[in-house]
């Protein structure tokens, strides 16, 4: 990760995720346990604690995902995502699937702008060195609870989701 600590620190694992169609990195220091379940309506449960859950999958979905199909009807990869068990800020991010862990050297990631509200709470750099066949967006290593709600609640009231772009092989932002 880059020295300025964008997304993290030193040379770094990731966890390489696809969520609504996008390339993601997951800081692998705050990926905490990875499982197979239920997408989460709004908490999810993880080591005796109930934690705030969120779909990526279906915030970043190029199209709204159907309501029959939200809240338990589907089977996502869900990360517990923090620093660790009694981090106050620590969430289950509900994701398409979990391709595997990459390593990076620091000079692999860069940090972004924040382009939008919605896309500066989600990410904060992206892979400038190719994860199998792609650049990933960066998940912020700080994700604040609260302002993915929002950005949720203000996605479903306009009937869409989040997506902020492509993030693999150059596609065209959106």
């Amino acid at each position: 990760m880059s020295a300025d600590g964008v997304a993290g620190q030193g040379e770094g694992r990731w966890l390489h995720a696809v969520a609504g169609g996008c390339e993601l990195l997951l800081d692998g220091g705050r990926s905490q346990h990875v499982w197979a379940g239920d997408v989460p309506a709004g908490t999810a449960e993880w080591q005796g604690r109930v934690l705030p859950a969120i779909d990526l999958s279906a915030l970043l979905a190029p199209a709204p995902i159907p309501a029959a199909e939200r809240g338990g009807a589907r089977t996502r990869t869900l990360v517990a995502y923090g620093a660790g068990r009694d981090d106050p800020q620590a969430l289950v991010l509900a994701v398409d699937a979990v391709r595997g862990l990459a390593a990076l050297p620091p000079d692999a990631v860069v940090g972004l702008p924040p382009l939008s509200a919605a896309f500066g709470g989600l990410f904060d750099g992206i892979a400038v060195a190719p994860v199998e066949g792609s650049y990933p967006l960066c998940v912020r290593r700080d994700l604040d609870p609260a302002v993915l709600e929002r950005l949720v609640a203000t996605q479903a009231a306009r009937g869409g989701g989040a997506r902020p772009g492509r993030a693999a092989g150059g596609g065209e932002a959106r």
